[in-house]
């Protein structure tokens, strides 16, 4: 039998700091560890590291990361 589990939204504002991207980083972990989604965490974590690494040089303010996910049978 398959599950469908309800869409989710996470948003994480962060500050303009070069500590940034390992606060999203943890975050990310949290948020995969707690869908159960663990296995896509090293990929996910080296896009959000690279993104959030961009923004911090090229913007002058606060960043906001989100994460969201579909309905997901499995």
């Amino acid at each position: 039998m398959s599950t469908v589990s309800k869409p989710w939204t996470y948003t994480l504002h962060l500050p303009q700091d070069p500590r940034a991207p390992g606060i999203a980083r943890a975050t990310l972990r949290t948020v995969l560890a707690a869908h159960e989604l663990s296995s896509l965490t090293p990929t996910a974590e080296l896009l959000a590291a690279e993104l959030l690494a961009n923004a911090h040089l090229h913007t002058s303010g606060p960043t906001r990361s989100a994460s969201s996910a579909g309905s997901r049978a499995g």
